[in-house]
């Protein structure tokens, strides 16, 4: 018998089938990995765009003395102006929420925040600021219901999609209760 050294083919074979398998088996590993974390990342961003417009409608209705829901169906448009007077300071703020973008296509809802002061007859700016508030919004609507307010937003990522709907009161509905 020679003394030889090294591997036999049927041997080599048996290592590069293995090393297939693993390689194979690591990059479905990897896919999945990445599709399931841009899905995630896509159910994140809508929860957070309608969680985020919720929460501003939230915080600034129930403070408003005047309450006026506009047509969000025209791009550009308001979707919502609320109007209150700080019972401290007497400051007048006035708060838009402004839904703007092409029709067919993901829009953005921004906040626009007035504040004013009438001294002597004259309104005086103390603060006048416009902060985005959400992008990826599909639709927003917000009604009327007797004393409750109903908002709905719709937001997509990617491929998914939410509809999240918040029912609030102002501070004028508390009494009609």
């Amino acid at each position: 018998m020679k003394n030889e050294s090294g591997f036999s083919l049927v041997e080599l074979l048996v290592v590069l089938g293995l090393t297939a398998m693993l390689a194979l088996g690591g990059a479905v590993a990897i896919f999945h990995i990445l599709r399931v974390s841009n899905q995630n990342s896509d159910w994140g961003k809508v929860i957070h765009e309608t969680g985020t417009v919720g929460y501003w409608i939230g915080h600034d209705l129930p403070m408003a003395d005047e309450i006026s829901a506009d047509d969000p169906a025209t791009p550009d448009t308001e979707l919502l102006t609320l109007v209150w007077k700080d019972w401290e300071t007497g400051a007048i703020y006035n708060i838009h929420y402004a839904i703007s973008g092409p029709p067919a296509s993901l829009k953005q809802i921004e906040r626009r925040v007035y504040v004013y002061q009438v001294i002597d007859g004259d309104n005086v700016v103390l603060e006048s600021k416009a902060i985005t508030i959400a992008g990826n919004i599909y639709n927003a609507e917000i009604t009327q219901e007797g004393a409750l307010w109903k908002l709905s937003v719709e937001s997509r990522s990617g491929s998914r999609s939410l509809v999240h709907e918040y029912e609030m009161y102002s501070r004028l509905n508390y009494l009609d209760l």
